[in-house]
């Protein structure tokens, strides 16, 4: 079985009003150096209503958005039918008074086929957080000469990592999501360099 990662993070501070909030996720170690420009000296940028970074590298392309709040980056290597994408989204949290509960609520919706083996808290940039590790089957289809359709299963390795921070008294979710095509370590190198120096913007 392939194995998947996931990183699903909630803020360490929430500012308010009122103060500081620190949700009860216990800390762990650092996942990202927090500087994107470190592999290359170039980077990424989406500008929603928080700013993310990550490193820009050789053999990836930025696709076209569909949406403002969205960015994706992506390789392929078309004479083996390998490919990988790594997408960032920001979105507005659904409880927007619980940091944490977003965060848990978000970590227990799985794919169908998903299989997680572990999970432990770590940090990004500082924030607190939850990576979790697993497997996931995709069920595809392919077509013979004689076009009959085969179904059959395409193990992917795909990677969360999930942020809440608050912009004044809104609390927004960053996700980072990597999908790569089958069993292939052709792009961990990359995908490492991408995740491990992910950076967010704070105010």
């Amino acid at each position: 079985m392939r194995r998947i990662v996931g990183f699903l993070l909630a803020t360490a501070l929430l500012a308010t009003s009122c103060g500081t909030q620190k949700p009860a996720i216990n800390g762990g170690p650092e996942r990202s150096t927090c500087d994107a420009t470190k592999p290359t000296g170039e980077a990424v940028i989406l500008e929603a209503p928080i700013t993310v970074k990550i490193p820009k590298l050789p053999r990836w392309w930025t696709a076209e958005r569909t949406m403002p709040d969205s960015l994706s980056v992506i390789t392929r290597q078309p004479e083996r039918l390998l490919s990988a994408s790594l997408t960032i989204r920001v979105g507005q949290a659904t409880r927007q008074d619980d940091a944490e509960g977003s965060l848990q609520f978000l970590a227990g919706l799985r794919m169908p086929s998903w299989k997680e083996t572990s999970r432990e808290a770590i940090r990004v940039c500082g924030l607190r957080g939850i990576e979790s590790v697993g497997v996931y089957e995709e069920p595809r289809t392919v077509h013979s000469r004689d076009s009959d359709k085969r179904p059959y299963s395409r193990q992917l390795t795909k990677a969360f990592l999930l942020v809440g921070d608050r912009v004044g008294t809104t609390l927004y979710m960053i996700q980072a999501s990597v999908r790569i095509s089958d069993e292939t370590t052709e792009f961990d190198t990359d995908i490492a360099l991408m995740l491990d120096n992910l950076e967010i913007v704070r105010s």
